[in-house]
């Protein structure tokens, strides 16, 4: 099949007055085999054939030939001189897989830019897609909505062996971000910038499992739709691989991850906790009741009821003990369970599986608050 492209640019030499031989040595020194060369020259000349036949009917005279052909050979003179640096621009194949390039790989000389050329993550100028602007930015929520042009380009651009792109997120009221797919050193990668920018492997991304009971259960994302692929995507750059290591820099970097939005993110969740109001206290104890209740009924048919829910809890235990709460306790049994917290005034937080969700006066010794 003949390569247009390749068509193009033997044209445009041949109009500089590069010599045939010299324009085919460059091109096999470049990974291109003497078939496809060959059918350029030949496409080439059957086009220049006709065109020329009817040049020549429109000439007079022998003299006019001379005339027109010295003229011709003066310009290309000229020509040559002005163009010795252009076989620096020759399309390289790419012979990886014995295959013309895929669309990220696709030849492209300077006459030919059909795409934005943009300075890619390693220095080069590289096309980049241009995935557009959304006004949603995704979370959980944008699991369950319907397609989106920006999100389903993206997606479509890392399923397409990790074609380049970039897609802008804006949403009045929230901070302008950009989500950006590229390959470096042959590993797929995405860039979410938010002023500072988080940077992960794509094969480290991970989802939420919305339909688990449990408090926080991690899945592969969603592959199958390239919308929500690029929502899992988004959401774990933006704030899941922070969940799912509990904002632990080094676990976040264990993962390939780089960036200062990781250090930054990490820091405002330890101003957060560590300044807990009570209110703030009694929130994550009377969360635990919902959850203890899914983590009762899910263990329902093996009927060890709240035996072992303190482990299910580990995730608000954890959030109070990391943010200086004293005397955290969760004690449990299989008929009940009960949570509880000093308060920074005074007293204790408790909810426990009776229903119970107060301040008492005494830490609890069991598993019921009173």
């Amino acid at each position: 099949m003949i390569n247009q492209q390749l068509v193009d640019f033997i044209r445009g030499q041949l109009s500089k007055g590069l010599d045939k031989e010299i324009i085919n040595k460059e091109l096999l020194s470049n990974g291109w085999n003497n078939k496809d060369i060959q059918e350029g020259f030949e496409a080439l000349n059957s086009a220049t054939v006709n065109s020329s036949f009817q040049d020549i009917k429109s000439f007079s005279t022998k003299k006019t030939f001379v005339i027109i052909g010295t003229c011709i050979l003066i310009v290309t003179l000229i020509l040559i001189y002005l163009s010795k640096n252009d076989l620096l621009n020759l399309p390289i194949f790419n012979d990886s897989e014995n295959k013309y390039p895929s669309i990220t790989e696709e030849i492209e000389t300077i006459e030919n830019v059909s795409k934005k050329e943009e300075f890619s993550e390693t220095g080069d100028i590289t096309k980049v897609l241009d995935c557009g602007i959304s006004n949603i930015i995704p979370d959980i929520e944008t699991l369950n909505k319907p397609y989106n042009s920006t999100l389903d380009c993206l997606g479509k651009s890392i399923l397409n062996q990790c074609q380049e792109s970039k897609g802008l997120f804006k949403k009045e009221g929230s901070p302008e971000m950009e989500l950006h797919i590229f390959k470096e050193n042959d590993i797929c990668y995405f860039k979410l910038t938010k002023q500072q920018y988080i940077k992960c492997p794509i094969s480290s991304v991970r989802a939420i499992d919305l339909n688990s009971k449990n408090s926080l259960v991690m899945k592969d994302p969603n592959t199958k739709d390239a919308t929500l692929f690029a929502i899992d995507v988004f959401n774990f750059g933006s704030f899941v691989v922070f969940l799912e290591n509990n904002y632990d820099q080094k676990l976040i970097e264990n993962r390939g991850c780089s960036g200062e939005l990781i250090s930054n993110l990490i820091q405002e969740m330890k101003n957060i906790r560590t300044n807990l109001t009570d209110k703030n206290i009694n929130e994550i104890t009377s969360k635990t009741r919902a959850n203890a209740e899914i983590y009762f009924d899910k263990n329902y048919e093996s009927n060890i009821g709240y035996k072992n829910v303190c482990q299910a809890l580990s995730s608000e235990i954890n959030e109070l003990k990391k943010a200086n709460v004293k005397n955290v306790k969760c004690y449990d049994s299989k008929e009940s369970y009960a949570i509880s917290a000093s308060l920074v005034k005074t007293g204790f937080s408790c909810a426990d599986s009776f229903g119970f969700n107060d301040i008492i006066t005494n830490n609890i010794v069991g598993p019921k608050c009173q």
